[in-house]
């Protein structure tokens, strides 16, 4: 780790009631925060360096805009130092995303009272830009001071004056009891818990909207495409409901035509056309009208394989087919012929995973298979096929309708256009539920076996450690959700967890690594306030009264917060992913802190989870679903993990600590091969999708917040492809598929994640993108 540099040398004088400093040093803003480092005051000035508002930055931990890990410590410490005022040098990170060098100058800690006569500490001082080539100063004198827990290496250079002999001896003769007065005072920081963590993201949660949701995009010329679909169809709503998902993901404005009562409209007014039904004879007085207009340059995509009919016969060779038989084929397996997905080609979902209705068919040498079944069979599943000056896009299944396959629909979608950008979120988010959490006592029949070890000792000497192994190799930052008992009680009173040795260790050293600890509960009783609001089928207890529920979190809020100091709480996970519709009203009353909800999003059979879409609720809360769980995932699981990444970009895994000792999910339980196949995952992950950005939970749902708030408008000029993007504030992320070779961006730029898929990261509100000729 870097060492943060701090300055002795005073710069400049400036009392508590001087205006602002910036006669002295132009740039400069006063700032006070509390001992948990959260800012209680600002000066304007900060707006000019930073981009920020005094008023954005009330109330967040000074931490949070700097981009140097472990900065709070480092300020911590120096704070605590009699030697005041003192400088300390670190990175910060405007509201636009640029790095700016600024010093900050302890000016000293003062006693403060509040109205019940209780004494806090206030810490207050200056601080200014530094130029990008600042660097060290021969006049200046300078230790390194490093984050608590770590070896001290002070040194010590010259202040501009020569010392005599007798001085420098004297200060190599002290220089071992400065280091263990240094060491002495880490330990006992480290003992105590991080005062903060800094966030590495360096973004803000942004403020309330002015406006409501903003999705579906604006566009250039109104309704860009047109949805088919039948109310009374076979194929049911579910291919309907999340194809309009998908086309809202993808700022795709549209119209909604249902066949079976609705007249179909010209396709003229349209650039593109989704058919999201099986039977084409709702249609067959418009099909070939449709064919001739994507002849002409229109965009055509089947949703779903359609039943053979005499509609499907009269336009089938103009769909790339060569050969079809009037019946369907049930074929398994789902095989990747191409990577219209990153990471796609390295997956293999064998012949055991899906079972696919499909079209039997021949196609053409121009049709571009990208998937096929994993069978004997090997029927395309997916093409796509140019013409004319059109294009067309067939999915010959009828298995990509769930929101698990959303991914699968919006890369067929993309397919259809030269070149097509949509947002993202570009996030990843690995969670520990009950963790930090007592650790049950005791010994496991298989721990014993394979390690000789109790339950305490495994936990702490070898699953933990293999986490953090897991960490440090793929830079991953957990997000735990903290439990601070196993008691199952739901009435008054309810008592503090008195063994706190394994919450310190276990949380301290997460988020010493970067992590971020969130609430999962005081015990696993999900927030339910009766029987009707939550399933019984997993035979829990439920809250009698609100107050007993308030109270039980206002219990685990003051447990964390002695616990870990100045450590901002932002992420619930519910127990058990329930929670109840009256307790999720309520949640901003029960944990007023609390940012982000994390459940799930995909529901489970017995429609007992809370469910939820990647979104901005409009009470303010981030709804941030999981999307996988478990050490060893299944084939849909990662199916769906991969729909994830072509969808959103996004990725959120959660393993449970106790998930280890459930024996009934795999034929080897062992830790070693659930931590394997963990790694596996991991692996896959990182290195199909390297730029795909590690975060915790708050900084994922910060990235939300700004892909939720996005609109996208975007046009060809004949040369260049103009993407322009409203409520834009300071990052966006973008999926790019092009068929051009591209030559040159502006106001962003590029990641290739092969075959034609391109990462683009916006650094303005306008794209500009140029091709090569």
């Amino acid at each position: 780790m870097e060492n943060i540099t701090v300055a002795a040398k005073r710069f400049y004088d400036i009392s508590e009631d001087s205006p602002q400093g910036q006669k002295t040093v132009p740039g400069a803003w006063k700032w006070v925060c509390d001992q948990k480092g959260k800012v209680l005051a600002c000066s304007d000035e900060v707006i000019d360096t930073l981009g920020y508002s005094a008023d954005t930055l009330l109330n967040k931990p000074l931490g949070s805009v700097m981009r140097d890990r472990k900065a709070w410590q480092a300020i911590s410490a120096v704070s605590k130092s009699s030697d005041l005022p003192m400088d300390i040098q670190v990175k910060m990170e405007s509201r636009t995303g640029v790095t700016v060098k600024v010093m900050l100058s302890i000016q000293g800690v003062r006693e403060k009272w509040d109205g019940s006569d209780r004494q806090h500490l206030e810490v207050y001082g200056v601080a200014y830009p530094l130029p990008a080539e600042y660097g060290k100063s021969a006049n200046q004198q300078e230790r390194q001071v490093q984050s608590p827990g770590e070896k001290r290496q002070d040194k010590y250079y010259s202040s501009g004056k020569k010392k005599n002999e007798t001085n420098a001896r004297f200060l190599w003769m002290a220089l071992p009891l400065v280091f263990f007065i240094l060491f002495g005072v880490a330990l006992l920081l480290e003992r105590k818990g991080p005062i903060h963590r800094s966030d590495s993201s360096a973004i803000l949660f942004l403020d309330a909207p002015q406006v409501k949701r903003v999705n579906p995009a604006l566009v250039s010329e109104g309704e860009t495409c047109l949805l088919l679909y039948d109310s009374k169809g076979i194929e049911g709503p579910d291919l309907h409901e999340n194809m309009r998902y998908v086309l809202d993901s993808m700022r795709v404005e549209y119209d909604a035509i249902d066949v079976a009562a609705d007249d179909m409209r010209t396709f003229d007014r349209y650039q593109s056309v989704v058919i999201a039904l099986t039977d084409l004879e709702k249609i067959s007085t418009d099909a070939l009208a449709l064919m001739d207009w994507v002849e002409k340059g229109g965009r055509l995509l089947f949703a779903i394989r359609p039943d053979p009919s005499a509609t499907f016969t009269a336009i089938y060779r103009k769909l790339g087919i060569l050969l079809k038989y009037d019946e369907l084929q049930i074929v398994n397996g789902v095989d990747f012929q191409s990577e219209i997905v990153p990471g796609a080609k390295s997956m293999d979902f064998d012949d055991q995973f899906l079972s696919h209705s499909s079209l039997i068919v021949t196609l053409s040498d121009q049709s571009n298979v990208h998937i096929t079944s994993m069978d004997r069979y090997a029927l395309p599943l997916l093409w796509d096929y140019g013409f004319g000056d059109g294009r067309i896009v067939f999915i010959n299944s009828d298995q990509f309708t769930l929101k698990s396959a959303r991914g699968t629909l919006a890369a067929a979608y993309s397919l259809m256009f030269d070149v097509f950008a949509y947002p993202v979120i570009n996030s990843s988010v690995f969670f520990i539920d009950d963790f930090p959490a007592p650790i049950r006592q005791g010994t496991d029949a298989n721990i014993t076996r394979d390690y000789g070890r109790d339950l305490n000792s495994f936990f702490t000497n070898i699953w933990w450690p293999d986490m953090q192994s897991l960490s440090r190799r793929f830079g991953i930052r957990y997000t735990g959700a903290l439990l601070e008992t196993f008691d199952e009680g739901v009435t008054p009173p309810f008592t503090a967890q008195q063994e706190q040795d394994t919450f310190k260790y276990f949380g301290t050293s997460l988020l010493k690594e970067g992590g971020e600890i969130g609430y999962l509960g005081y015990n696993r009783i999900p927030l339910c306030l009766n029987k009707m609001e939550c399933s019984t089928q997993l035979n829990y207890a439920y809250w009698e009264s609100k107050e007993g529920m308030q109270e039980a979190l206002e219990e685990l809020q003051d447990f964390s917060g002695s616990l870990y100091a100045g450590e901002v709480f932002s992420t619930y996970v519910p127990p058990s992913n329930i929670l109840s519709a009256n307790a999720r009203d309520l949640l901003p009353e029960f944990l007023p802190g609390v940012r982000v909800i994390a459940s799930v999003y995909i529901p489970d059979e017995e429609s007992y989870s809370y469910v939820q879409e990647f979104e901005e609720a409009e009470d303010g809360l981030i709804e941030m679903p999981r999307i996988t769980s478990g050490y060893i995932l299944t084939d849909f699981m990662r199916w769906t993990a991969l729909n994830e990444l072509s969808m959103h970009y996004v990725q959120a895994h959660y393993i449970n600590q106790d998930g280890v000792l459930e024996q009934s999910h795999c034929e080897d339980c062992s830790w070693s091969a659930q931590r394997d196949g963990l790694e596996d995952h991991i692996l896959w992950l990182t290195s199909t999708n390297p730029y795909l950005r590690q975060m915790t939970a708050r900084d994922g749902a910060m990235a939300l917040q700004r892909y939720t708030r996005l609109t996208v408008d975007r046009f060809s000029d004949g040369q260049n492809h103009i993407i322009r993007l409203d409520h834009f504030y300071d990052q966006a992320w973008l999926l790019l598929r092009s068929r051009k070779e591209l030559s040159q961006i502006e106001g962003g730029h590029v990641e290739d994640l092969g075959s034609g898929l391109y990462l683009l990261q916006a650094t303005g509100s306008e794209i500009t993108i140029q091709f090569e000729e």
